[in-house]
């Protein structure tokens, strides 16, 4: 067999069995909600013209589906993380787990690429690989710094009560970009700033579904950021927030609270509202109750910036 037709056998592979991945996903959740995701139709559209279009795809869609069902089966990583919304895990995930999960999206979008325009120079896929997985890792890790420091779309509100909002700040920035690089496209610059973006677009979308695979999280800092964010729910309890510091112990998975409150009513509410998160155990035997105790906003304040993208992911 020619290098080009194991090239073109290993991708006619890897592509049915990510979209029977995708397809039996979507099946479950279809199932579990009631309802079709949005992207059911679009891998079975895929799928349906690559079989009829293509022998080889039809020839190997059987094992590209065992691929892809046993990846679903056997995922573990994907299992763990299914319940954090993309703002979450973005913003708790390491920042090794974002660089991997950006160069394998870097990778993907590459593969995809090469597939699409029949690419098959060993000298250029030597020189773009790695280029696609530097350039990922990069992108992937200025994207959680951008979105750490402008969590919400622009237009909205911190708590995302001003709708309207359409772009994050990275790709606002990504638009940008894109003007810069047109006289490096040549002839495809006639599509102007749309084929980067889509570009971008893509490789965000497919650098989250990596990071839910990859994602190594800090489970006490998520888990402190949960806290803190029901308490600032409670709006009798938020403005006492300034005199509280939480701290979770990940071994016991319990809540150690120190600082002051002004009454044990307050005291037995803030015990409610944290044993709610996830089930966790609370230790209230450092917190000591003053009423003369008078509440300091800035604080507050300051503690709300921490969890806005937390409220995001809800």
């Amino acid at each position: 067999m020619s290098f080009v037709s194991l090239y073109i056998t290993i991708a006619t592979i890897i592509y049915l069995s990510v979209s029977s991945f995708y397809l039996v996903d979507g099946l479950v959740e279809w199932r579990k909600r009631g309802q079709p995701t949005w992207a059911l139709f679009w891998v079975l559209v895929l799928l349906i013209a690559a079989v009829r279009l293509s022998r080889l795809a039809l020839a190997a869609f059987p094992i590209s589906f065992l691929i892809g069902g046993a990846t679903w089966f056997f995922g573990r990583g994907r299992q763990q993380f299914v319940g954090l919304s993309d703002p979450l895990l973005l913003g708790f995930a390491s920042l090794s787990s974002v660089a991997i999960s950006g160069a394998l999206a870097g990778f993907t979008v590459l593969f995809i690429f090469f597939t699409l325009f029949g690419v098959t120079d060993r000298s250029v896929l030597g020189l773009a690989i790695p280029a696609a997985l530097v350039l990922g890792a990069i992108l992937a890790v200025a994207k959680k710094f951008i979105r750490k420091r402008w969590p919400e779309r622009l237009g909205e509100g911190s708590a995302g009560l001003t709708q309207g909002g359409m772009f994050y700040m990275d790709e606002v920035i990504a638009l940008i970009a894109s003007l810069f690089l047109l006289p490096l496209l040549g002839g495809m610059a006639i599509a102007g700033p749309f084929l980067p973006m889509a570009v971008y677009f893509a490789w965000s979308f497919l650098q989250m579904r990596w990071l839910r695979w990859v994602a190594a999280v800090d489970e006490s800092q998520r888990m402190e950021a949960e806290a803190y964010d029901v308490i600032l729910r409670d709006d009798h309890l938020a403005a006492w927030l300034g005199e509280l510091k939480l701290d979770y112990q990940q071994d016991t998975k319990r809540y150690v609270v120190s600082g002051t409150l002004p009454s044990r009513g307050m005291l037995a509410s803030l015990e409610t509202r944290l044993r709610g998160v996830e089930g966790a155990d609370v230790d209230l035997s450092r917190v000591r109750i003053d009423p003369e105790l008078k509440p300091d906003p800035w604080k507050q304040v300051a503690l709300g910036v921490r969890s806005r993208f937390s409220r995001r992911g809800r």
